[in-house]
């Protein structure tokens, strides 16, 4: 079975939910954490893009 789908599907909506909570921080005053989040979210995203189409 191939799980890089799974894997994919797995940060795909973990990063959906990292984006308001992301928000949330950045409007509650905590600038540097919301841009954290924000920054952490889009690397989840590329990364497991790039497992997706480049499998060990």
């Amino acid at each position: 079975m191939n799980f890089s789908i799974i894997i994919l599907i797995l940060c795909v909506l973990s990063s959906l939910f990292a984006f308001p909570y992301g928000t949330w921080e950045f409007q509650s005053g905590n600038k540097l954490g919301g841009i954290a989040i924000y920054f952490f979210g889009i690397a989840n995203i590329a990364v497991s893009i790039i497992k997706f189409f480049i499998p060990a």
